[in-house]
């Protein structure tokens, strides 16, 4: 065990005391670049909401390995939700609206947040049991723009004469439970993700289980809701799913649900995908642990492989008013890798 004294004054670029009658912490300045994580320390994380044991009592917040094979580790289970593809994480919290509609009328139409810390819920009133408005609620996915903090989804406007959705981008604020208009899409989305730089994409989502007209990769023109082709991915979704673009190579990490030739309506492959933003080719990663169904794909933020691990047994001995003194601590045996 290896244990070094430090005079506070040559430790100016690496601690810096906070004094108010006494010493409050040290922190070491960041490095002036980021190396990216390799891809085996590299974690997807998101909300199980199925798998193929059917229990509930699994369920909750993971995070997956991003080559094969596929693993999970649970960070926090939060069972008995009301989830579905809209769900996003922002600062720490998982939003959702469920929506239930039968014979025409509303059931129930509610939002729930959910503490990724801790798990615990809390599920709004009913917003409205007027068809239209509970549907101008609905989306089929969502993603948080890094650059302003604004949360965008793939929503609708219900159409009470003919009975239709019209697909619309939206802009969702969370705290208030209100979803405003940007314009109309050609298409709703079955994902949406945002990159480093502030550019939305999404994929298409599947008019049912036999067409070929959804896993189109499209690029999104928050202004307008204009949706631009890249190209198929060839993956057709199926049921709720999420994608999330990393930051560190600028590619599409999708949680995919999709058909299984000749299979029942029940049915899915559960699959890890990574999607060239250029090219829409999706490179199959693997298949998920166990049927995983997983909404609101997001990525914390990773460490450098090389990066020092944390130290331990800090101790500060100082008296106050004086600046001068010594901090004690075990240095790092381990880096993050």
């Amino acid at each position: 065990m290896l244990k070094t004294n430090y005079i506070y004054l040559m430790l100016k670029n690496i601690l810096k005391p906070l004094f108010c009658g006494m010493v409050l912490l040290s922190a070491a300045p960041a490095p002036a670049q980021m190396k990216a994580p390799s891809l085996e320390n590299l974690r997807i994380n998101g909300m199980l909401m199925y798998d193929n044991d059917r229990s509930e009592d699994v369920l909750g917040f993971y995070e997956y390995t991003a080559t094969a094979p596929v693993t999970r580790r649970v960070l926090t289970l939060s069972p008995r939700n009301y989830l579905a593809g809209d769900a996003v994480v922002v600062d720490g919290k998982l939003y959702t609206y469920h929506l239930e509609i039968q014979y025409e009328y509303v059931n129930s139409a509610f939002y729930t947040v959910v503490d990724v810390a801790t798990g615990s819920a809390t599920k709004s009133s009913n917003i409205s049991y007027d068809t239209s408005v509970a549907y101008s609620h609905y989306a089929t996915s969502a993603a948080l723009n890094p650059k302003d903090g604004k949360v965008y989804c793939s929503g609708f406007e219900y159409n009470e004469a003919d009975k239709t959705l019209t697909p619309t981008l939206k802009i969702w604020n969370v705290t208030e439970n209100t979803k405003t208009t940007v314009g109309t899409m050609q298409a709703s989305l079955a994902v949406m993700s945002f990159d480093k730089d502030g550019n939305l994409y999404g994929v298409t989502s599947s008019s049912s289980d036999s067409s070929d007209d959804g896993g189109r990769l499209v690029s999104i023109d928050t202004a307008t809701g204009a949706l631009n082709l890249v190209g198929d991915t060839g993956v057709r979704p199926k049921f709720d799913q999420s994608g999330v673009i990393s930051p560190y190579d600028g590619r599409l990490y999708w949680f995919a649900n999709e058909p299984v030739p000749g299979g029942g309506a029940n049915d899915a492959y559960s699959r890890l995908y990574a999607v060239d933003l250029a090219t829409a080719h999706a490179e199959l990663i693997g298949d998920m642990p166990n049927g995983d169904e997983v909404v609101a794909a997001w990525i914390a933020e990773a460490g450098n492989d090389d990066a020092p691990g944390v130290v331990g047994a800090v101790t500060a001995d100082f008296t106050a008013p004086s600046l001068s003194g010594k901090v004690n601590f075990t240095l790092p045996s381990k880096s993050y890798s």
